[in-house]
Protein backbone atom coordinates (compact mmCIF):
# COMPACT_ATOMS: atom_id res chain seq x y z
CA UNK A 1 0.00 0.00 0.00
CA UNK A 2 1.57 3.32 -1.01
CA UNK A 3 2.29 5.81 1.73
CA UNK A 4 0.61 9.21 1.46
CA UNK A 5 2.89 12.14 0.78
CA UNK A 6 1.60 13.78 3.93
CA UNK A 7 2.41 10.80 6.17
CA UNK A 8 5.57 11.28 8.19
CA UNK A 9 7.17 9.01 10.79
CA UNK A 10 6.32 9.93 14.38
CA UNK A 11 8.84 12.18 16.05
CA UNK A 12 10.66 11.19 19.22
CA UNK A 13 8.63 13.81 21.10
CA UNK A 14 5.37 12.25 19.91
CA UNK A 15 6.52 8.81 21.00
CA UNK A 16 7.59 10.21 24.36
CA UNK A 17 4.14 11.75 24.78
CA UNK A 18 2.42 8.40 24.13
CA UNK A 19 4.76 6.63 26.55
CA UNK A 20 4.04 9.23 29.24
CA UNK A 21 0.32 8.79 28.67
CA UNK A 22 0.70 5.02 29.01
CA UNK A 23 2.62 5.35 32.30
CA UNK A 24 0.03 7.71 33.76
CA UNK A 25 -2.95 5.61 32.64
CA UNK A 26 -1.36 2.47 34.08
CA UNK A 27 -0.85 4.03 37.51
CA UNK A 28 2.96 4.36 37.38
CA UNK A 29 2.77 7.83 38.91
CA UNK A 30 6.43 8.19 39.91
CA UNK A 31 7.71 6.79 36.60
CA UNK A 32 5.33 9.06 34.71
CA UNK A 33 6.52 12.16 36.56
CA UNK A 34 10.22 11.30 36.11
CA UNK A 35 9.80 10.49 32.42
CA UNK A 36 7.72 13.61 31.77
CA UNK A 37 10.36 15.81 33.38
CA UNK A 38 13.31 14.22 31.60
CA UNK A 39 11.64 14.19 28.18
CA UNK A 40 10.29 17.73 28.66
CA UNK A 41 7.05 16.84 26.91
CA UNK A 42 5.17 19.51 28.87
CA UNK A 43 7.15 22.15 26.96
CA UNK A 44 6.18 20.68 23.59
CA UNK A 45 2.58 21.91 23.83
CA UNK A 46 0.86 18.74 22.68
CA UNK A 47 -2.93 18.97 22.28
CA UNK A 48 -3.91 15.35 22.83
CA UNK A 49 -7.65 15.65 23.48
CA UNK A 50 -8.38 13.60 20.34
CA UNK A 51 -6.15 10.74 21.54
CA UNK A 52 -8.12 8.19 23.54
CA UNK A 53 -6.61 6.40 26.56
CA UNK A 54 -4.71 3.25 25.65
CA UNK A 55 -3.46 4.82 22.42
CA UNK A 56 0.09 3.42 22.71
CA UNK A 57 -1.11 -0.17 23.15
CA UNK A 58 -3.65 0.26 20.38
CA UNK A 59 -1.04 1.58 17.94
CA UNK A 60 1.42 -1.20 18.81
CA UNK A 61 -1.29 -3.80 18.30
CA UNK A 62 -2.27 -2.38 14.89
CA UNK A 63 1.38 -2.13 13.85
CA UNK A 64 1.99 -5.73 14.85
CA UNK A 65 -1.02 -6.89 12.83
CA UNK A 66 0.30 -4.96 9.81
CA UNK A 67 3.74 -6.56 10.14
CA UNK A 68 2.15 -9.99 10.44
CA UNK A 69 0.12 -9.47 7.25
CA UNK A 70 3.19 -8.11 5.44
CA UNK A 71 5.34 -11.05 6.58
CA UNK A 72 2.80 -13.67 5.42
CA UNK A 73 2.10 -12.23 1.97
CA UNK A 74 4.01 -13.72 -0.97
CA UNK A 75 5.27 -11.64 -3.90
CA UNK A 76 2.34 -12.79 -6.06
CA UNK A 77 -0.14 -11.62 -3.41
CA UNK A 78 -1.03 -15.09 -2.14
CA UNK A 79 -1.11 -15.91 1.57
CA UNK A 80 1.69 -17.85 3.19
CA UNK A 81 0.25 -20.59 5.41
CA UNK A 82 1.40 -20.23 8.99
CA UNK A 83 -0.15 -20.55 12.44
CA UNK A 84 2.89 -19.85 14.60
CA UNK A 85 2.25 -16.83 16.85
CA UNK A 86 3.75 -13.57 15.60
CA UNK A 87 5.44 -11.73 18.47
CA UNK A 88 7.08 -8.33 18.60
CA UNK A 89 10.06 -9.40 20.77
CA UNK A 90 10.87 -12.76 19.15
CA UNK A 91 12.18 -13.75 15.69
CA UNK A 92 9.44 -15.34 13.60
CA UNK A 93 9.77 -18.59 11.67
CA UNK A 94 6.73 -19.69 9.71
CA UNK A 95 5.35 -23.16 10.29
CA UNK A 96 2.26 -25.24 10.92
CA UNK A 97 1.28 -26.97 14.13
CA UNK A 98 -0.36 -30.38 14.39
CA UNK A 99 -2.71 -31.40 11.56
CA UNK A 100 -6.34 -30.48 12.18
CA UNK A 101 -7.46 -34.10 12.36
CA UNK A 102 -5.10 -34.73 15.29
CA UNK A 103 -6.18 -31.75 17.34
CA UNK A 104 -8.53 -32.44 20.24
CA UNK A 105 -12.21 -31.80 19.71
CA UNK A 106 -13.61 -28.57 21.22
CA UNK A 107 -16.57 -30.45 22.68
CA UNK A 108 -17.01 -34.18 23.38
CA UNK A 109 -19.05 -36.25 20.98
CA UNK A 110 -22.24 -37.76 22.34
CA UNK A 111 -21.34 -41.23 21.11
CA UNK A 112 -17.91 -40.98 22.74
CA UNK A 113 -19.46 -39.96 26.04
CA UNK A 114 -21.96 -42.84 25.90
CA UNK A 115 -19.57 -45.53 24.71
CA UNK A 116 -18.47 -48.08 27.33
CA UNK A 117 -14.87 -49.29 27.37
CA UNK A 118 -14.38 -52.73 25.86
CA UNK A 119 -14.12 -55.54 28.44
CA UNK A 120 -10.93 -57.47 28.30
CA UNK A 121 -8.63 -59.36 30.56
CA UNK A 122 -5.82 -57.34 32.16
CA UNK A 123 -3.44 -57.87 35.01
CA UNK A 124 -3.69 -55.85 38.24
CA UNK A 125 -1.11 -53.27 37.24
CA UNK A 126 -2.69 -52.77 33.83
CA UNK A 127 -6.16 -52.41 35.35
CA UNK A 128 -4.97 -49.66 37.65
CA UNK A 129 -3.35 -47.85 34.75
CA UNK A 130 -6.53 -48.10 32.69
CA UNK A 131 -8.62 -46.80 35.61
CA UNK A 132 -6.30 -43.83 35.98
CA UNK A 133 -6.52 -43.06 32.28
CA UNK A 134 -10.32 -43.42 32.37
CA UNK A 135 -10.53 -41.08 35.36
CA UNK A 136 -8.37 -38.51 33.55
CA UNK A 137 -10.50 -38.84 30.41
CA UNK A 138 -13.72 -38.28 32.39
CA UNK A 139 -12.23 -35.21 34.05
CA UNK A 140 -11.21 -33.74 30.70
CA UNK A 141 -14.63 -34.51 29.23
CA UNK A 142 -16.32 -32.88 32.21
CA UNK A 143 -14.21 -29.77 31.78
CA UNK A 144 -15.01 -29.63 28.08
CA UNK A 145 -18.71 -30.18 28.76
CA UNK A 146 -18.72 -27.36 31.34
CA UNK A 147 -17.06 -25.02 28.88
CA UNK A 148 -19.57 -26.06 26.25
CA UNK A 149 -22.46 -25.24 28.57
CA UNK A 150 -21.00 -21.78 29.19
CA UNK A 151 -20.78 -21.14 25.48
CA UNK A 152 -24.42 -22.24 25.05
CA UNK A 153 -25.44 -19.69 27.72
CA UNK A 154 -24.02 -16.84 25.72
CA UNK A 155 -20.49 -16.45 27.01
CA UNK A 156 -19.09 -16.84 23.51
CA UNK A 157 -15.52 -16.06 22.64
CA UNK A 158 -14.80 -13.34 20.13
CA UNK A 159 -14.54 -14.73 16.60
CA UNK A 160 -11.39 -12.74 16.00
CA UNK A 161 -8.68 -14.51 17.91
CA UNK A 162 -5.09 -14.10 18.90
CA UNK A 163 -3.04 -17.22 18.36
CA UNK A 164 -0.29 -18.11 20.76
CA UNK A 165 1.79 -21.15 21.51
CA UNK A 166 0.52 -23.49 24.20
CA UNK A 167 2.43 -23.78 27.45
CA UNK A 168 3.39 -27.31 26.51
CA UNK A 169 5.39 -25.97 23.57
CA UNK A 170 3.45 -28.04 21.02
CA UNK A 171 2.26 -24.99 19.10
CA UNK A 172 -1.39 -25.39 20.10
CA UNK A 173 -3.82 -22.60 19.27
CA UNK A 174 -5.85 -20.78 21.88
CA UNK A 175 -8.76 -18.37 21.50
CA UNK A 176 -8.66 -15.24 23.63
CA UNK A 177 -11.87 -13.46 24.54
CA UNK A 178 -12.30 -9.73 24.09
CA UNK A 179 -12.14 -9.24 27.85
CA UNK A 180 -8.40 -9.95 27.94
CA UNK A 181 -7.42 -7.95 24.88
CA UNK A 182 -5.37 -4.82 25.28
CA UNK A 183 -7.20 -1.50 25.88
CA UNK A 184 -8.48 0.13 22.73
CA UNK A 185 -9.19 -3.14 20.89
CA UNK A 186 -12.26 -2.44 18.78
CA UNK A 187 -14.46 -5.51 19.06
CA UNK A 188 -18.13 -5.77 18.18
CA UNK A 189 -18.50 -8.47 20.81
CA UNK A 190 -16.87 -6.22 23.40
CA UNK A 191 -19.25 -3.38 22.53
CA UNK A 192 -22.29 -5.60 23.06
CA UNK A 193 -21.07 -6.21 26.61
CA UNK A 194 -20.78 -2.48 27.21
CA UNK A 195 -24.20 -1.36 26.08
CA UNK A 196 -27.81 -2.44 25.80
CA UNK A 197 -30.72 -0.47 24.36
CA UNK A 198 -34.33 -0.03 25.40
CA UNK A 199 -36.96 1.17 22.94
CA UNK A 200 -40.24 3.15 22.83
CA UNK A 201 -42.37 4.01 19.83
CA UNK A 202 -42.16 7.70 20.77
CA UNK A 203 -39.17 9.88 21.73
CA UNK A 204 -38.05 9.21 25.31
CA UNK A 205 -37.66 12.30 27.47
CA UNK A 206 -37.17 10.98 31.01
CA UNK A 207 -35.65 7.97 32.74
CA UNK A 208 -35.39 7.12 36.44
CA UNK A 209 -33.69 4.27 38.31
CA UNK A 210 -35.42 2.73 41.30
CA UNK A 211 -33.21 3.43 44.32
CA UNK A 212 -34.40 0.33 46.20
CA UNK A 213 -34.78 -2.19 43.37
CA UNK A 214 -31.59 -1.23 41.63
CA UNK A 215 -32.22 -3.30 38.50
CA UNK A 216 -35.46 -1.40 37.74
CA UNK A 217 -35.56 1.52 35.30
CA UNK A 218 -38.60 3.56 34.31
CA UNK A 219 -38.76 5.47 31.03
CA UNK A 220 -41.27 8.13 30.01
CA UNK A 221 -42.00 9.25 26.46
CA UNK A 222 -43.37 12.19 24.52
CA UNK A 223 -46.68 10.38 23.87
CA UNK A 224 -47.35 9.99 27.62
CA UNK A 225 -46.45 6.29 27.75
CA UNK A 226 -44.31 4.71 30.48
CA UNK A 227 -42.30 1.51 30.58
CA UNK A 228 -40.72 -0.20 33.58
CA UNK A 229 -37.70 -2.36 32.69
CA UNK A 230 -35.68 -4.98 34.53
CA UNK A 231 -32.06 -4.22 33.60
CA UNK A 232 -29.56 -6.81 34.90
CA UNK A 233 -26.33 -5.49 36.37
CA UNK A 234 -24.38 -7.62 33.86
CA UNK A 235 -26.24 -7.24 30.53
CA UNK A 236 -23.77 -9.53 28.73
CA UNK A 237 -25.31 -12.46 30.62
CA UNK A 238 -28.99 -11.50 30.54
CA UNK A 239 -30.80 -9.01 28.32
CA UNK A 240 -33.16 -6.40 29.73
CA UNK A 241 -36.60 -7.95 30.16
CA UNK A 242 -39.35 -6.79 27.86
CA UNK A 243 -41.68 -4.23 29.44
CA UNK A 244 -45.29 -3.55 28.45
CA UNK A 245 -46.23 -0.04 27.37
CA UNK A 246 -48.12 1.70 30.20
CA UNK A 247 -50.48 4.14 28.52
CA UNK A 248 -52.98 6.47 30.11
CA UNK A 249 -56.34 4.88 30.97
CA UNK A 250 -59.11 5.84 28.54
CA UNK A 251 -60.82 8.18 31.02
CA UNK A 252 -57.57 10.10 31.43
CA UNK A 253 -56.90 10.79 27.77
CA UNK A 254 -55.90 14.37 26.86
CA UNK A 255 -58.50 17.11 26.89
CA UNK A 256 -60.08 18.13 23.61
CA UNK A 257 -57.73 20.24 21.55
CA UNK A 258 -54.63 18.71 23.18
CA UNK A 259 -52.77 16.46 20.75
CA UNK A 260 -50.79 14.50 23.32
CA UNK A 261 -49.74 14.37 26.96
CA UNK A 262 -45.96 14.35 27.41
CA UNK A 263 -44.09 12.98 30.42
CA UNK A 264 -42.23 16.07 31.66
CA UNK A 265 -40.88 14.83 35.03
CA UNK A 266 -40.58 11.43 36.67
CA UNK A 267 -39.04 10.07 39.90
CA UNK A 268 -39.21 6.96 42.10
CA UNK A 269 -39.92 7.28 45.81
CA UNK A 270 -36.74 6.70 47.88
CA UNK A 271 -38.22 3.45 49.25
CA UNK A 272 -38.82 2.23 45.70
CA UNK A 273 -42.52 1.48 46.23
CA UNK A 274 -44.08 4.19 44.04
CA UNK A 275 -43.37 5.98 40.79
CA UNK A 276 -44.70 9.50 40.23
CA UNK A 277 -44.76 10.96 36.72
CA UNK A 278 -45.86 14.47 35.77
CA UNK A 279 -47.21 15.66 32.42
CA UNK A 280 -47.32 18.79 30.30
CA UNK A 281 -51.06 19.26 30.97
CA UNK A 282 -50.65 19.42 34.76
CA UNK A 283 -51.41 15.81 35.75
CA UNK A 284 -49.54 13.58 38.18
CA UNK A 285 -49.67 9.83 37.58
CA UNK A 286 -48.98 7.44 40.45
CA UNK A 287 -47.90 3.87 39.76
CA UNK A 288 -46.67 1.06 41.99
CA UNK A 289 -43.25 -0.60 41.84
CA UNK A 290 -44.41 -2.82 38.94
CA UNK A 291 -45.62 0.17 36.97
CA UNK A 292 -49.33 -0.60 37.40
CA UNK A 293 -51.61 2.43 37.43
CA UNK A 294 -52.68 3.55 40.92
CA UNK A 295 -54.10 7.05 40.62
CA UNK A 296 -54.12 10.29 38.66
CA UNK A 297 -54.23 13.62 40.49
CA UNK A 298 -54.49 17.11 39.09
CA UNK A 299 -54.30 20.56 40.61
CA UNK A 300 -51.93 22.48 38.37
CA UNK A 301 -53.46 24.21 35.35
CA UNK A 302 -50.25 24.25 33.30
CA UNK A 303 -47.25 22.10 32.51
CA UNK A 304 -45.32 20.56 35.41
CA UNK A 305 -41.56 21.09 35.10
CA UNK A 306 -40.18 19.39 38.20
CA UNK A 307 -41.09 16.63 40.68
CA UNK A 308 -39.27 15.52 43.83
CA UNK A 309 -39.91 13.11 46.73
CA UNK A 310 -39.38 13.80 50.42
CA UNK A 311 -36.61 11.82 52.08
CA UNK A 312 -39.08 9.52 53.87
CA UNK A 313 -41.24 8.80 50.77
CA UNK A 314 -44.42 10.07 52.45
CA UNK A 315 -44.73 13.30 50.42
CA UNK A 316 -43.77 14.55 47.00
CA UNK A 317 -43.79 18.04 45.48
CA UNK A 318 -44.44 19.35 41.98
CA UNK A 319 -43.52 22.71 40.45
CA UNK A 320 -45.39 24.13 37.48
CA UNK A 321 -45.52 26.80 34.82
CA UNK A 322 -48.49 28.22 36.77
CA UNK A 323 -45.99 29.56 39.40
CA UNK A 324 -47.16 27.20 42.16
CA UNK A 325 -45.62 24.40 44.23
CA UNK A 326 -47.98 21.63 45.35
CA UNK A 327 -47.26 19.12 48.14
CA UNK A 328 -48.98 15.73 47.73
CA UNK A 329 -49.62 12.84 50.10
CA UNK A 330 -47.91 9.82 48.56
CA UNK A 331 -50.20 7.01 49.74
CA UNK A 332 -53.50 8.50 48.51
CA UNK A 333 -52.56 11.36 46.15
CA UNK A 334 -54.33 13.98 48.28
CA UNK A 335 -53.09 17.56 47.90
CA UNK A 336 -51.71 18.73 51.28
CA UNK A 337 -50.45 22.23 50.58
CA UNK A 338 -49.97 24.83 47.84
CA UNK A 339 -47.23 27.49 47.86
CA UNK A 340 -47.71 30.44 45.50
CA UNK A 341 -44.92 32.81 46.51
CA UNK A 342 -43.06 32.58 43.19
CA UNK A 343 -43.80 35.10 40.43
CA UNK A 344 -42.58 32.86 37.62
CA UNK A 345 -42.61 29.20 36.53
CA UNK A 346 -41.16 26.84 39.14
CA UNK A 347 -38.23 25.08 37.48
CA UNK A 348 -36.60 22.96 40.23
CA UNK A 349 -37.29 21.39 43.64
CA UNK A 350 -35.11 19.48 46.10
CA UNK A 351 -36.10 18.25 49.59
CA UNK A 352 -33.96 18.99 52.62
CA UNK A 353 -35.73 16.44 54.84
CA UNK A 354 -39.23 15.09 55.35
CA UNK A 355 -40.95 18.48 55.75
CA UNK A 356 -38.57 21.11 54.30
CA UNK A 357 -37.76 21.74 50.64
CA UNK A 358 -36.02 24.28 48.39
CA UNK A 359 -37.56 25.62 45.18
CA UNK A 360 -36.13 27.68 42.33
CA UNK A 361 -38.05 29.71 39.77
CA UNK A 362 -37.73 31.73 36.59
CA UNK A 363 -38.36 34.78 38.80
CA UNK A 364 -34.71 34.45 39.98
CA UNK A 365 -35.82 33.56 43.51
CA UNK A 366 -35.01 30.56 45.70
CA UNK A 367 -37.36 29.80 48.60
CA UNK A 368 -36.93 27.29 51.39
CA UNK A 369 -40.34 26.15 52.62
CA UNK A 370 -41.36 24.17 55.67
CA UNK A 371 -44.55 22.18 55.36
CA UNK A 372 -46.38 23.68 58.37
CA UNK A 373 -45.22 27.29 57.98
CA UNK A 374 -47.14 30.09 56.27
CA UNK A 375 -44.13 32.05 54.99
CA UNK A 376 -40.80 30.80 53.59
CA UNK A 377 -37.99 30.09 56.05
CA UNK A 378 -35.29 31.48 53.74
CA UNK A 379 -35.08 33.47 50.54
CA UNK A 380 -32.08 33.60 48.22
CA UNK A 381 -31.76 35.16 44.76
CA UNK A 382 -29.78 35.29 41.51
CA UNK A 383 -29.71 37.83 38.69
CA UNK A 384 -31.28 35.38 36.24
CA UNK A 385 -33.68 32.43 36.01
CA UNK A 386 -32.93 29.57 38.40
CA UNK A 387 -32.34 26.31 36.52
CA UNK A 388 -31.57 23.94 39.39
CA UNK A 389 -31.21 23.73 43.17
CA UNK A 390 -29.67 20.70 44.90
CA UNK A 391 -28.65 19.96 48.51
CA UNK A 392 -25.25 18.50 49.26
CA UNK A 393 -25.09 15.01 50.91
CA UNK A 394 -24.86 16.56 54.40
CA UNK A 395 -27.98 18.72 53.73
CA UNK A 396 -26.12 21.77 55.08
CA UNK A 397 -25.33 23.49 51.79
CA UNK A 398 -27.59 24.30 48.85
CA UNK A 399 -26.16 24.76 45.36
CA UNK A 400 -28.04 26.75 42.73
CA UNK A 401 -27.29 27.57 39.10
CA UNK A 402 -28.80 30.28 36.95
CA UNK A 403 -29.03 31.99 33.61
CA UNK A 404 -26.82 34.73 35.10
CA UNK A 405 -23.84 32.41 34.29
CA UNK A 406 -23.18 31.90 37.98
CA UNK A 407 -23.42 29.00 40.43
CA UNK A 408 -23.83 29.79 44.11
CA UNK A 409 -23.61 27.79 47.32
CA UNK A 410 -25.69 28.77 50.32
CA UNK A 411 -25.23 27.86 53.98
CA UNK A 412 -28.70 26.82 55.16
CA UNK A 413 -28.07 27.90 58.77
CA UNK A 414 -26.11 31.17 58.39
CA UNK A 415 -27.26 32.27 54.94
CA UNK A 416 -23.66 32.82 53.85
CA UNK A 417 -22.99 32.36 50.15
CA UNK A 418 -20.11 31.47 47.85
CA UNK A 419 -19.88 31.98 44.11
CA UNK A 420 -18.54 29.85 41.27
CA UNK A 421 -17.85 32.04 38.24
CA UNK A 422 -16.26 31.12 34.94
CA UNK A 423 -19.02 30.02 32.57
CA UNK A 424 -19.72 32.41 29.71
CA UNK A 425 -23.37 31.42 29.22
CA UNK A 426 -26.34 30.13 31.19
CA UNK A 427 -25.52 27.40 33.75
CA UNK A 428 -28.04 24.65 32.99
CA UNK A 429 -27.38 22.09 35.73
CA UNK A 430 -25.27 21.24 38.76
CA UNK A 431 -24.62 18.15 40.92
CA UNK A 432 -22.70 17.31 44.10
CA UNK A 433 -20.18 14.49 44.38
CA UNK A 434 -21.21 11.72 46.83
CA UNK A 435 -17.62 11.20 48.00
CA UNK A 436 -15.88 12.53 51.11
CA UNK A 437 -14.20 15.26 49.10
CA UNK A 438 -16.73 17.99 48.35
CA UNK A 439 -16.88 18.48 44.60
CA UNK A 440 -19.50 20.27 42.52
CA UNK A 441 -19.94 19.88 38.76
CA UNK A 442 -21.80 22.35 36.56
CA UNK A 443 -22.98 22.14 32.94
CA UNK A 444 -23.51 25.21 30.79
CA UNK A 445 -24.89 26.47 27.49
CA UNK A 446 -21.33 27.60 26.72
CA UNK A 447 -20.64 23.94 25.75
CA UNK A 448 -18.52 23.26 28.83
CA UNK A 449 -18.79 21.51 32.18
CA UNK A 450 -16.74 22.67 35.16
CA UNK A 451 -15.55 20.82 38.26
CA UNK A 452 -15.32 22.92 41.43
CA UNK A 453 -13.51 22.37 44.72
CA UNK A 454 -15.91 23.16 47.59
CA UNK A 455 -13.59 22.22 50.45
CA UNK A 456 -13.04 25.87 51.38
CA UNK A 457 -16.79 26.31 51.89
CA UNK A 458 -16.72 24.13 55.00
CA UNK A 459 -13.55 25.75 56.34
CA UNK A 460 -14.83 29.30 55.86
CA UNK A 461 -18.26 28.50 57.28
CA UNK A 462 -16.84 27.08 60.51
CA UNK A 463 -14.18 29.76 61.06
CA UNK A 464 -15.86 33.00 59.98
CA UNK A 465 -17.82 34.98 62.51
CA UNK A 466 -19.44 37.24 59.91
CA UNK A 467 -22.38 35.16 58.74
CA UNK A 468 -23.72 37.69 56.23
CA UNK A 469 -20.47 38.18 54.32
CA UNK A 470 -19.99 36.68 50.91
CA UNK A 471 -17.45 33.88 50.84
CA UNK A 472 -14.55 33.80 48.42
CA UNK A 473 -14.96 32.43 44.91
CA UNK A 474 -14.70 28.68 44.43
CA UNK A 475 -11.67 27.17 42.72
CA UNK A 476 -12.32 25.57 39.34
CA UNK A 477 -10.37 22.31 39.18
CA UNK A 478 -11.08 21.63 35.53
CA UNK A 479 -13.15 22.91 32.61
CA UNK A 480 -14.36 20.17 30.25
CA UNK A 481 -14.38 21.60 26.74
CA UNK A 482 -14.85 18.53 24.55
CA UNK A 483 -18.60 19.00 23.87
CA UNK A 484 -19.92 20.78 20.81
CA UNK A 485 -23.28 21.97 22.17
CA UNK A 486 -24.85 23.02 25.51
CA UNK A 487 -24.21 20.60 28.38
CA UNK A 488 -27.65 19.91 29.87
CA UNK A 489 -27.00 16.96 32.19
CA UNK A 490 -24.17 15.95 34.54
CA UNK A 491 -24.10 13.13 37.08
CA UNK A 492 -21.71 11.36 39.45
CA UNK A 493 -21.94 7.59 39.90
CA UNK A 494 -23.03 6.39 43.35
CA UNK A 495 -19.41 5.83 44.43
CA UNK A 496 -18.19 9.14 43.00
CA UNK A 497 -15.70 7.27 40.80
CA UNK A 498 -17.25 8.29 37.48
CA UNK A 499 -18.62 11.58 36.19
CA UNK A 500 -20.93 11.63 33.16
CA UNK A 501 -21.53 14.74 31.06
CA UNK A 502 -24.16 14.93 28.30
CA UNK A 503 -24.60 17.52 25.58
CA UNK A 504 -27.26 18.38 23.01
CA UNK A 505 -24.84 17.28 20.28
CA UNK A 506 -25.60 13.68 21.34
CA UNK A 507 -22.22 13.14 22.93
CA UNK A 508 -21.99 11.57 26.40
CA UNK A 509 -18.57 11.38 28.06
CA UNK A 510 -17.72 9.32 31.14
CA UNK A 511 -14.72 10.54 33.12
CA UNK A 512 -12.66 9.39 36.06
CA UNK A 513 -13.68 12.11 38.51
CA UNK A 514 -10.54 11.85 40.64
CA UNK A 515 -8.33 12.32 37.61
CA UNK A 516 -10.22 15.45 36.54
CA UNK A 517 -9.99 16.81 40.08
CA UNK A 518 -6.28 16.04 40.31
CA UNK A 519 -3.92 18.95 39.90
CA UNK A 520 -2.08 18.42 36.64
CA UNK A 521 1.70 18.33 36.46
CA UNK A 522 3.23 21.75 35.70
CA UNK A 523 3.09 22.58 32.02
CA UNK A 524 0.20 20.27 31.13
CA UNK A 525 -2.82 21.85 29.51
CA UNK A 526 -6.46 21.15 30.36
CA UNK A 527 -6.78 19.32 27.03
CA UNK A 528 -4.02 16.90 27.96
CA UNK A 529 -5.46 16.36 31.42
CA UNK A 530 -8.93 15.81 29.95
CA UNK A 531 -7.73 13.24 27.44
CA UNK A 532 -6.19 11.22 30.28
CA UNK A 533 -9.43 11.23 32.31
CA UNK A 534 -11.83 10.06 29.58
CA UNK A 535 -12.94 6.48 30.20
CA UNK A 536 -15.80 5.97 27.73
CA UNK A 537 -17.97 7.93 25.36
CA UNK A 538 -21.26 7.39 23.57
CA UNK A 539 -22.66 9.18 20.53
CA UNK A 540 -26.45 9.20 20.14
CA UNK A 541 -28.35 9.98 16.98
CA UNK A 542 -30.20 13.29 16.61
CA UNK A 543 -33.48 13.59 18.49
CA UNK A 544 -36.70 13.51 16.48
CA UNK A 545 -39.23 14.83 19.04
CA UNK A 546 -40.46 18.28 19.92
CA UNK A 547 -38.31 18.33 23.07
CA UNK A 548 -34.53 18.14 22.85
CA UNK A 549 -32.68 17.48 26.09
CA UNK A 550 -29.86 15.07 26.87
CA UNK A 551 -30.20 13.27 30.20
CA UNK A 552 -27.89 10.87 32.05
CA UNK A 553 -28.92 8.92 35.17
CA UNK A 554 -26.75 6.51 37.20
CA UNK A 555 -28.12 3.44 38.94
CA UNK A 556 -28.17 3.76 42.73
CA UNK A 557 -25.83 0.82 43.35
CA UNK A 558 -24.46 -0.59 40.09
CA UNK A 559 -22.15 1.18 37.64
CA UNK A 560 -24.83 1.49 34.96
CA UNK A 561 -25.66 4.72 33.15
CA UNK A 562 -28.99 5.38 31.41
CA UNK A 563 -28.79 7.83 28.48
CA UNK A 564 -31.81 9.47 26.85
CA UNK A 565 -31.54 12.06 24.11
CA UNK A 566 -34.98 12.72 22.66
CA UNK A 567 -34.90 9.56 20.53
CA UNK A 568 -36.93 6.36 20.82
CA UNK A 569 -33.95 4.66 22.46
CA UNK A 570 -32.48 4.65 25.95
CA UNK A 571 -28.90 3.40 25.98
CA UNK A 572 -27.51 1.61 29.05
CA UNK A 573 -23.74 1.88 29.46
CA UNK A 574 -22.33 -0.77 31.77
CA UNK A 575 -19.14 0.51 33.40
CA UNK A 576 -18.33 -2.78 35.15
CA UNK A 577 -16.50 -3.87 31.97
CA UNK A 578 -14.94 -0.44 31.41
CA UNK A 579 -11.50 -0.27 29.87
CA UNK A 580 -9.64 2.94 29.00
CA UNK A 581 -10.53 4.21 25.56
CA UNK A 582 -13.61 2.05 25.04
CA UNK A 583 -16.44 3.65 23.10
CA UNK A 584 -19.92 2.90 21.87
CA UNK A 585 -21.70 4.77 19.13
CA UNK A 586 -25.25 4.40 17.90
Amino acid sequence: MPVSATTTPPSSDEINYLIARYLDESGFTHSYYSFAQESRIAAKGFQGSHILPGALINLLHKGLLYLEVEHHTNLDGSERKCDVPFRVAEPHTCGLSEPAELRPLKRPRKDDAAAAPAAKKRDKKGAQADKGAERTEKTERGDRREKGEKIEKGEKLDERVLERAGKSGKGGREKVSADVLEPGFDSKQAETKMISKLYHTSPILRSAWNGSKTDTLATGAEDGSLRVWRVPSMPRNLPASAAPVLSLPDHLKPDSGVATVTISAMEWAPNGEQLAAATTDGRVLLRNSSGEFVDCVRHHNAAIYTLAWSTGSTLFATGSHDHTVVIWQADNGVMRRTFDFHLGPVMTIDWHNEDTLATGSADSKIFIFQFGEITPLKEFSHMGEINKVVWDPTKKYLASCSDDRETRIWDFVTGKQWSAKGHTDSVQTCEWSPGKRKLLVTGSADHTARLWDVKDVVEDSSSSSNASARGKALDCLHSISSHGAPVTSVAFSHTGRYLATASLDGRVNVWLAARLAKVAAPGFSDKQKESMALVRWYQAESGSGDFLEAQVRWSAESEQLAISHGTTTVAILNMSDARPGASAAQ
